[in-house]
């Protein structure tokens, strides 16, 4: 038996458990508790052939309900999942609601309690795993295999990820691309870099490519708006490189995340499939769509705020396009119609393997020639591919990138803060075949005296002389760049401290909690830290996209069973009879009380009701005369919250000069208000 099953059986009210008796337990007198009844019921659903009888006495279009409620998380609101139903499957709304609702009496699925008519259709979280899991292969995305199936070339990117990030890096460090106030690069400087990036990036949406690298670099903090020029953020860019593979994958992740929550759980599914196989897009449409809703409505069910997706976010597209340019996904269209799958690149990226770079452990050098020239390709460490850039001009960018030694260049590097000794050991051990003789002079008298005498802004660390190989240790740990500068003390980069100190602490060093200045400001915040952190703090929060709305327990005893209502009962329902609306004269409102209560789809989603402002002006003469209390989503005029959703109290309704308003407590404000009708954007009952 279920242990999980057995608890939420137990949190049921007594009229729920009576019920499930009544239905699954042949009213059976002798189960006279809470927990009997709650012991019977766990034991049933704990066993899967008597869940797959229950399963098999209902016809498909049952099936079809439940899997879509299973496939939103197990919550979705009442009118958008009719609507999603019919969109999906056909037929009407009445049809749907009636199956639904025959689902509500079998007790496989619930309305809440805190507005009736249910606005929210629930599936409590032990049973929809329980539910979900006699529905594996219908919950699976189709395949289609490989014969007659083009792949699109247009539509299509394979280009290295870091090693295209980190050459336009370089470029934009010896081009100064100029930016408007908006931050978008001037027309003639786009031009430039387009033509300069054609071979790596391909000839067809060359400038949607440069803006996805763009938005990439700002969210990683890698570039910044200097006097009017777009160049990189030189701290940050150092700490990018300093990385592993293995963390530069964990940001490119956190920043699909950030671009699109669900783009992780898209690449997920695509995963499921097997290699090489596609996927039909509308399948995917329609997981993606109910995925996304069932988050939505998340939000406002079990979190209780109500969450207005950005505009269009009813759109059957799945936003593929940030992770497709990236070359993780492949479009490719077959006699069937347009079908998706994920790259070669895609599964391993999934798998934790870096994203355009080589796996750690595979060596990759740049070519040096005789004529100066240097080659570097694609696969070389960002490291190494960044530095060339440093000490030399960046010609033209490829699959192997072309780069030019000069006197200029190597002085500008020593004036960046490279030394003598750096430059040349640089260049003769990670030229592939070694650094030519005619090379190795010429740089040599090339850099001559220069940089003799050097200035460093640096973190200065010391240590008691007995503990220096303890701190040495630690240093190289935390793969931090040093430099011994006498006994017992040493130099690092300011941004290495704080994995430093954690490598100390695990290590058994007692460092200090401060760091002595000597008439310096503490320097700013490294905007990548800022990004690691978010990433952190997101992935107990949600640990929750993955799971979160599969894995919502909705309180049982907020719950309410759903039943088919016919004519005899309508007037006994309670439930019902707070929306049988009147007006001033007492009299029922034709047609409003059946919208309302007979009808599920027109209670809402968890949406508002938008009526006109004859309806509107009923419902709130209705909640007037049974003291009910109303939400409205109001169009204020002079504020700058534009449209807000409020609880109001109503009480007295008046008309002044052809304006309809009334009066009523904001319990948002806590202050009486007034309200003109025809500024009411939506509306429900409260009970």
């Amino acid at each position: 038996m279920s242990e999980e099953l057995l608890q939420y059986f137990r949190s049921c009210p007594p009229e729920i458990l009576l019920s499930y008796r009544k239905k699954y337990l042949d009213g059976d007198t002798d189960l006279d508790t809470g927990d009997k009844i709650a012991a019977g019921m766990a034991s049933i659903f704990s066993d899967r052939k008597q869940v797959r009888a229950i399963l098999k006495k209902l016809n498909s279009a049952h099936h079809l309900a439940l899997i879509a409620l299973i496939q939103t998380g197990g919550v979705a609101g009442g009118t958008w999942l009719l609507q999603e139903m019919v969109l999906a499957h056909g037929k009407s709304e009445d049809t749907w609601a009636d199956v639904l609702h025959d689902l509500g009496r079998r007790l496989l699925l619930f309305g809440n309690s805190h507005q009736a008519p249910p606005l929210f259709y629930i599936i409590p979280g032990p049973l929809l795993r329980t539910i979900a899991g006699h529905f594996t292969k219908r919950l699976r995305l189709p395949h289609a295999e490989d014969e007659g199936i083009r792949l699109s070339k247009d539509t299509n990117y394979n280009f290295p990820v870091g090693y295209s990030l980190t050459s336009l890096l370089t470029y934009l460090d010896q081009h100064r691309a100029r930016v408007t106030q908006k931050d978008e690069i001037f027309k003639k400087n786009l031009e430039e870099a387009l033509e300069f990036f054609s071979n790596l990036w391909g000839h067809t949406d060359t400038e949607k490519v440069m803006d996805w690298h763009l938005e990439l670099l700002r969210m990683l903090g890698l570039t910044h708006n200097h006097d009017g020029h777009l160049v990189p953020h030189r701290d940050t860019v150092a700490r990018w490189l300093e990385m592993g593979p293995e963390q530069r994958r964990n940001l490119f992740l956190e920043c699909f995340h950030q671009r699109e929550p669900l783009l992780p759980w898209l690449l997920q599914a695509l995963e499921s499939a097997p290699e090489n196989v596609w996927v039909p897009v509308e399948p995917l449409n329609v997981m993606y769509r109910r995925r996304y809703m069932g988050s939505v409505f998340h939000k406002r069910f079990v979190r209780q705020s109500y969450y207005l997706p950005p505009s269009g976010f009813y759109n059957l597209n799945p936003p593929l396009e940030f992770v497709q340019i990236a070359g993780l996904v492949e479009r490719g269209l077959g006699p069937d119609g347009a079908m998706l799958r994920l790259s070669r690149t895609g599964r391993d990226f999934l798998t934790g393997e870096p994203l355009g770079e080589t796996s750690p452990g595979v060596n990759v050098k740049f070519l040096l020639q005789p004529s100066f020239e240097v080659l570097a390709p694609a696969g070389l460490p960002l490291s190494d591919l960044y530095r060339l850039g440093e000490m030399c001009q960046f010609v033209a960018c490829d699959r192997m990138n072309r780069y030019l030694l000069t006197a200029e260049t190597v002085l500008a590097a020593m004036d960046g803060g490279m030394r003598r000794s750096e430059v040349l050991k640089f260049l003769r051990e990670g030229a592939s075949h070694g650094m030519p003789q005619n090379v190795d002079s010429t740089v040599d008298e090339w850099i001559g005296n220069h940089g003799e005498v050097e200035f460093h802004d640096a973190l200065m660390v010391t240590v008691q002389p007995d503990k220096e190989d303890e701190l040495i240790e630690s240093l190289k740990e935390a793969a931090c760049t040093y430099r011994r500068m006498g006994p017992g003390v040493f130099a690092m980069g300011r941004e290495s401290r704080v994995a430093l100190v954690e490598r100390l602490v695990e290590n058994g060093l007692n460092p200090t909690a401060w760091v002595r200045e000597y008439g310096r400001a503490g320097a700013g915040e490294d905007a990548l830290d800022e990004l690691l952190r978010d990433q952190a703090e997101r992935t107990e929060e949600d640990a929750s996209l993955e799971s979160g709305p599969d894995e919502a327990d909705f309180p049982a005893r907020q719950l309410i069973v759903l039943q088919l209502p016919n004519a005899d009962e309508v007037s006994a329902d309670d439930s019902l009879e707070m929306f049988m609306a009147v007006n001033g004269d007492g009299h029922r409102i034709a047609g409003l009380g059946n919208d309302l209560g007979r009808k599920p789809g027109a209670a809402g989603s968890g949406d508002l009701l938008k009526l006109s402002p004859v309806k509107t002006l009923d419902l709130i003469r209705a909640a007037i005369n049974r003291g009910h209390e109303i939400e409205i989503l109001y169009r204020h005029t002079g504020e700058s919250t534009g449209t807000s959703l409020t609880r109001v109290s109503p009480k007295q309704v008046h008309a002044n000069g052809g304006v309809t308003s009334f009066d009523g407590f904001d319990h948002r404000r806590e202050a009486d208000c007034t309200y003109v009708v025809k500024r009411i954007q939506g509306i429900r009952l409260v009970r």
